[in-house]
């Protein structure tokens, strides 16, 4: 009985190697689990917080840092000193203080909302140098990736709910070429953006505008909007969009535009007040009536442009320029009820309406903006009327007037109409100038209907180039007329430059220059889908006489032929070409040398000159010009025409 009680009291020995692990992992567990708790201290109260911002982001051309954060798990985030710097080291974004207010482990209980923002007093300094500006450089490989990836306009917070407060902002724009400064100082914006989008979106902004100068600053305008918006579920199950608010801006300096302007203008001036007064009203339930309608307006106060490229040393000034609006959104269809640019020179008016997204789909056709405004199946009516007299007035040097003419009547009239048909859409336009009257030196000269244009094309749904079915060109100097299509078109006209010379004389100065003759033009051009293109041009003078004072030149005949053959993907080049001038039984052949790239739109052709002498001088033709070593030429002379007429080889 004692031996059985002693061994039911021996306890079991326990095997050594489980006590010995068990231990220890519990310390490790221990530990790991302070870390995880404490890691929102370490990483705020640590340079780790910035090693962990590098890495997490991708490269881009400068630099970003945290000064400084708190953050615990049962308490909001709280960062300090945030600085964005560019790639020159310059500060781009100062955020002095961001607050958030959820915990994070708020965030991981309801992680599709993210509370609410706090940002204050920060300060995006945006500085514009030639062609960019360091917050495009910035986001540069952002919107390259997108471009890459081929991203739709989609919302990178779709599914989250955020609220994001900006207290006491400023953003200051910096010209750095012309040493001016704009800015936005306080701005105060606040966004809400819900995770059902059927729940209100709102949007608030109050800014003030100021201008710098050197190191003045003075207020010039302000700028507010409240907006809110939502979609809603309809019988057909389609969501459609609500929304209203306001939008004002008053005396905003369009100073501040300029930088972005001279991208596509290097010379341009610009300066004025712009006014903005809109209100955004949401659909009023009745049968037809749209979702959203956009009434207001858009006036422009003492304009003032100037470019030395297109307007020479004339300064054009506006008084005002008025731009009623009242757009109406429908689904995706957005009809254009009311709008008409009015000024002292003129005035311009639109109405129509954009297809729906099933009307307008295309191919790869979209990534040109001329096929993908203009040419998509809509229904437009554009008019356009100009006051030539007035036009002239203020732009005498740009349009070359006489300085003893003052035009007194004038106008240009221009009626565009699109109508969509089955296959595509239809259009018919109509370019009219009226009779232009004036004074020359006292003495009353008149222009009787100096030319008008009538335009007639069309465009198939499955194809992004136009067809042109007519155009033609009707005055008393030019017949012209066109048809093809932007691939393959082909051109054929007369003139008369006696007569066009006459009517020119009494309006524009032409020095002693004095031109005669008539002549006939052919033109056909051939492009690829690959961009490649062919030019071939045929123009022929009879009776030719021109004269400049000093000099005379007479041809009873003269033939000039033109062969190009280029590529338009990356720009105009010219890979190979010809050209053959026959002037009675002289002639000379030119023949490019090398091929011309980036060839602009306006280019100044001093190549076109030949190595040797030119047409053989004969009594009563042009001095040439002295030849000019200095500067390469990439023709080269192959040789006088033979008995046929053509050239032959020296």
């Amino acid at each position: 009985m004692r031996l059985l009680q002693r061994i039911w009291t021996t306890k079991t020995p326990t095997p050594p190697h489980r006590s010995r692990w068990k231990r220890p992992m519990l310390v490790v567990f221990l530990l790991l689990l302070l870390l995880f708790v404490l890691s929102p201290i370490l990483v705020a109260g640590t340079p780790l917080r910035n090693w962990l911002l590098v890495h997490a982001l991708p490269p881009f051309p400068g630099s970003i840092r945290i000064g400084g954060a708190s953050m615990g798990w049962f308490r909001p985030p709280i960062f300090t000193d945030i600085e964005i710097h560019d790639h020159a080291g310059r500060m781009l974004l100062h955020v002095p203080r961001l607050e958030g207010s959820k915990s994070f482990a708020a965030l991981v209980c309801h992680p599709f909302d993210l509370g609410e923002f706090h940002v204050m007093q920060p300060v995006l300094h945006v500085v514009c140098s030639h062609n960019s500006s360091n917050l495009e450089a910035m986001l540069a490989y952002w919107l390259q990736r997108c471009r890459s990836l081929n991203a739709g306009p989609g919302f990178a917070l779709d599914g989250f709910a955020v609220r994001v407060v900006f207290t006491q902002a400023r953003v200051v724009l910096e010209d750095e070429e012309r040493g001016r400064g704009w800015s936005l100082d306080p701005l105060d914006l606040t966004v809400a953006i819900p995770r059902d989008r059927r729940t209100l979106l709102s949007l608030e902004l109050k800014a003030t505008a100021a201008e710098t100068i050197g190191s003045a600053s003075r207020r010039s305008g302000q700028l507010s909007a409240n907006v809110s918006a939502h979609f809603v579920e309809t019988s057909g199950g389609t969501p459609r969009l609500r929304a209203e608010g306001e939008l004002r801006a008053d005396q905003l300096p369009l100073e501040a535009i300029e930088p972005f302007l001279r991208r596509f203008a290097p010379h341009l001036h610009l300066s004025g007040r712009l006014n903005v007064n809109g209100k955004i009203c949401p659909s009023d339930g009745q049968a037809g009536a749209p979702d959203v309608r956009l009434e207001g307006g858009i006036s422009l106060q003492a304009l003032t442009l100037s470019d030395p490229f297109l307007l020479g040393s004339d300064v054009l000034h506006l008084q005002q320029v008025q731009t009623p609006i009242r757009l109406a959104l429908d689904g995706s269809r957005l009809a254009i009820e009311q709008m008409e640019i009015q000024s002292e020179v003129g005035k311009l008016r639109l109405a129509g309406t954009l297809p729906k997204e099933e009307d307008g789909k295309r191919k790869e056709e979209s990534r040109n903006v001329f096929s993908s405004f203009v040419l998509l199946p809509s229904s437009l009516q554009v008019e356009a009327e100009l006051n030539l007299a007035r036009l002239a007035a203020m732009l005498p040097n740009a349009l070359h007037l006489t300085k003893d003419t003052r035009m007194q009547s004038g106008t240009l009239s221009l009626q565009l109409h699109s109508t969509p048909c089955d296959d595509g859409t239809h259009w018919e336009g109509h370019l009219h100038t009226s009779d232009l009257e004036g004074l020359y030196q006292g003495q009353r000269v008149t222009w009787k209907e100096p030319f008008t244009v009538i335009l007639t094309a069309h465009q198939e749904i499955n194809n992004p180039l136009p067809v042109l079915e007519r155009f033609r060109c009707d005055s008393d100097f030019l017949r012209l007329e066109m048809s093809g299509s932007l691939q393959e078109w082909t051109a054929r006209g007369s003139f008369n430059l006696s007569r066009l010379s006459k009517h020119l004389a009494g309006f524009i100065e032409l020095g002693p220059l004095q031109v005669q003759g008539e002549g006939m033009l052919r033109i056909s051009a051939r492009r690829n889908p690959r961009g490649a293109y062919r030019l071939e041009g045929n123009v022929g003078f009879t009776q030719l006489h021109l004269t400049d004072g000093s000099r005379a030149w007479h041809e009873d005949s003269l033939t000039i032929r033109l062969d190009l053959i280029g590529d338009t993907a990356a720009g105009y080049r010219i890979d190979a070409g010809a050209i053959h001038i026959l002037a009675g039984q002289d002639g000379i052949d030119l023949d490019l040398l090398e091929p011309i790239a980036d060839l602009p739109l306006r280019p100044a052709l001093p190549f076109l000159r030949s190595r040797s002498s030119p047409l053989p001088r004969r009594p009563g033709a042009l001095a040439r010009a002295p030849h000019q070593p200095d500067r390469p030429t990439r023709w080269r002379r192959l040789g006088r025409p033979n008995r046929h007429g053509w050239p032959t080889a020296l």
